[in-house]
């Protein structure tokens, strides 16, 4: 009896397009990152309309945050978005090529490498920025909150993309060896 070459789906040879959870996660990724990108422009207007009628902010200002502080905090959400965004475009570039039967290709190891960077330079800037955001909201203490479970999560990153270069050297090498 011979074993199957896919383990979720015994029956698709391992060269066939992968259905199922991988287009399920592929559906998904497509929605957060339209609303992520829809996302976007609202914030950016936000910022606009926030620059022309500065007067229609006082009571926003008064009761949460100090004057202008509500423009540090849309410019951190806009970055916190742009983070996000990245990632789950990455994200989907990779699934793209799970659902192609191919995953271990050179540029996935470097999509993985790019998405831990990414979140890496994303949580020390706002690791970074902690403080500087309970300076603009005066309710909220200044401390430095670093988040271990999200620098676990980045080091993992890591360790999938040595394993996604070695798997893809590996691959290239079964395929010299025909």
């Amino acid at each position: 009896m011979s074993e199957a070459a896919n383990d979720i789906f015994p029956d698709t040879p391992p060269s066939a397009p992968i259905g199922g959870p991988a287009r399920v996660l592929d559906v998904l990724l497509l929605i957060v990152q339209t609303v992520l990108m829809a996302s976007f422009p609202v914030l950016i207007g936000i910022i606009i309309s926030l620059t022309i009628f500065p007067a229609d902010n006082a009571a926003l200002e008064a009761e949460f945050v100090t004057p202008g502080g509500h423009m540090a905090i849309i410019f951190y959400a806009l970055g916190s978005l742009a983070v996000m965004i990245a990632i789950v475009w990455h994200l989907r570039k990779l699934v793209k090529t799970l659902r192609a039967g191919d995953p271990f290709l050179p540029e996935n190891a470097v999509r993985l490498r790019y998405i831990w960077i990414i979140l890496a330079i994303g949580e020390a800037a706002r690791t970074a920025l902690q403080p500087f955001l309970a300076h603009v909201n005066p309710a909220v203490d200044v401390t430095y909150d670093i988040r271990p479970h999200v620098w676990f999560f980045i080091l993992i990153l890591l360790v999938l993309a040595q394993v996604f270069k070695e798997g893809a050297r590996l691959r290239a090498e079964a395929k010299l060896t025909v």
